[in-house]
C-alpha cells in the first residue's frame, strides 16, 4: 500500500464531506473542516488528505498540543496526532496505522519534543487499539474534551 499526504487547497477541499468514517464513528468524528480551518488559522497545525493511489481514503491533522479547548495555551514539549479519520470502505486495512505511524515519527522528530500524544473517544476501542499497537500507552490525564490521552516518548516510536 502506497499512501499519500496531500495539503488541502481550494482545488481539492470538497473531498472532506466524501470521507466518510462510518455510522457507527460519527457520534466521536470532529468536524474535518473544523481541522481545516485550525491549520488555515495556525500554521503550526497541518491537515492533510489521505491518498491510496487516485482515491482520498482519509485525513489527519497533527501539530503541537494545547491545553485548553480554543487552541491558545501550547503544552510546551508536547505533540499530538489531533485528527485521524478514514473512510469506512477503506478500513481495518492498515490505512490508520500507517499513516498515524507516520505522522508520530513526524511529531516525534520535532527537536523540542518531550512526548507525543492521542486522543481517542472512550467507546472507540479500534483506536484506542491501533495506537497501542504503536507504542502509545494510556495517560493519567485527559484532554480538554476529556477524552482519554495515549503517549508515549519520542524513543518509543522510532
Amino acid at each position: 500500500m502506497t499512501l499519500r499526504l496531500e495539503p488541502v487547497t481550494l482545488a481539492n477541499r470538497e473531498f472532506l464531506d466524501e470521507v466518510d468514517p462510518g455510522a457507527h464513528a460519527l457520534s466521536w468524528v470532529h468536524s474535518s473542516w473544523y481541522w481545516h480551518q485550525v491549520s488555515l488559522d495556525r500554521p503550526r497545525v497541518q491537515f492533510r488528505l489521505v491518498h491510496e493511489g487516485e482515491a482520498v481514503v482519509g485525513m489527519v491533522a497533527w501539530g503541537p498540543a494545547y491545553a485548553d479547548e480554543e487552541l491558545t495555551e501550547l503544552v510546551p514539549g508536547r505533540y499530538e496526532l489531533t485528527h485521524l479519520v478514514v473512510d469506512h470502505r477503506h478500513q481495518r486495512r492498515g490505512v490508520g496505522a500507517a499513516v498515524s505511524r507516520a505522522v508520530l515519527r513526524m511529531l516525534a522528530a520535532e527537536p523540542d519534543c518531550r512526548e507525543v500524544v492521542v486522543a481517542h473517544h472512550p467507546d472507540n476501542a479500534a483506536s484506542r487499539s491501533m495506537f497501542t499497537a504503536l507504542g502509545l500507552r494510556p495517560a493519567e490525564e485527559r484532554n480538554y474534551d476529556g477524552d482519554p490521552l495515549l503517549v508515549a516518548a519520542p524513543a518509543d516510536l522510532a
